[in-house]
């Protein structure tokens, strides 16, 4: 979930209701091949499921409204499939970045799978290939402290295509924050999952994230498991 062409960021206050403000347009390309529309969060197995299920997801929705996520992984998380979680420490456990770490997702078209690698990063800015939605071949991620305490998290688009907010941890029920510029998009954490069920496994501590009807769901260090409806498949940490 990438917007359109934008300069300059601004934040939406926290501690805001579940918005209305998420009908900026924005230009998803990146969606082209991501094989769903919105929505794609909802999960469907109020139980918790099986780490092989497949289909939307699932687990115990808990909006608890409140900032369960921390900048620190130290208390982890994850279940059933999950494993690695709570193994290592990322500034950004909800969005880790760190060299080597790799997600599949199911193949755009005509089957088999796609691989997102964080391949390098240098100064600051880590490079991660075949991005979910197969549209970009890479992008680039880079993070930055916020003056509140908050850790921003910038998209990077090749050849100056833009930067933009895209992330703003730690996830807080109702919060929104803006892309920047033009395209007027801006993102919404809008409900806290205690767990997400998706073919990769079983994950704990999950929130979905909204921007223009546009959906993922991300999940304490794993990262994104969900991505308008198409889930992952697996990962190698």
């Amino acid at each position: 979930m990438r917007p359109g062409k934008a300069s300059g960021h601004a934040r939406v206050s926290r501690g805001m209701t579940r918005s209305t403000v998420c009908t900026a347009l924005v230009a998803a390309a990146l969606l082209a091949c991501s094989g769903g529309g919105a929505g794609g969060g909802s999960p469907s197995n109020p139980s918790g499921g099986d780490a092989s299920a497949t289909g939307d997801g699932g687990g115990t929705s808990s909006p608890d409204g409140g900032d369960s996520g921390s900048t620190s992984s130290s208390d982890g998380g994850g279940a059933d499939g999950g494993a690695g979680e709570g193994s290592a420490s990322y500034a950004t456990p909800y969005f880790p970045l760190a060299v080597g770490l790799s997600w599949t997702w199911p193949g755009c078209s005509g089957g088999g799978t796609s691989t997102s690698t964080i391949s390098s990063e240098s100064g600051g800015v880590f490079t991660m290939t075949n991005p979910p939605g197969c549209y970009f071949g890479t992008l680039g991620y880079s993070t930055a402290p916020a003056s509140s305490g908050e850790t921003d998290v910038y998209v990077i688009e090749p050849q100056g295509g833009g930067t933009y907010l895209q992330f703003l941890f730690p996830p807080a029920q109702g919060e929104t924050w803006a892309a920047g510029g033009a395209s007027g998009a801006v993102y919404e954490w809008d409900e806290h999952y205690d767990t997400y069920t998706v073919p990769a496994g079983t994950f704990s501590d999950c929130w979905h994230m909204t921007v223009s009807g546009n959906t993922a769901v991300l999940c304490r260090d794993v990262g994104e498991v969900s991505f308008n409806s198409t889930n992952l498949v697996s990962k190698n940490f």
